[in-house]
C-alpha cells in the first residue's frame, strides 16, 4: 500500500509539470508557424484580365 501511495503522489506532483510543458510546446509551436508564414515569398497581385475577351492585359 505504501508503494501505490508513493506512485499515486509522484504522478499527482508530474502531472502539472506535464501540462506546462504541453503548453510550452504550443506556445512555441504557434511562434514557430507564424516565423514560416513570414519567411515565405511575398506574391504580387495576380494579373488582370480584360473584361471583354478574358485575355491577359499588359
Amino acid at each position: 500500500m505504501k508503494k501505490v501511495e508513493t506512485y499515486v503522489n509522484a504522478l499527482r506532483d508530474v502531472y502539472p509539470e506535464v501540462a506546462d510543458r504541453l503548453a510550452g510546446m504550443n506556445s512555441t509551436l504557434d511562434i514557430a508557424n507564424w516565423a514560416t508564414i513570414e519567411s515565405l515569398p511575398k506574391v504580387s497581385d495576380p494579373p488582370k484580365f480584360s473584361e471583354s475577351d478574358g485575355k491577359l492585359t499588359p
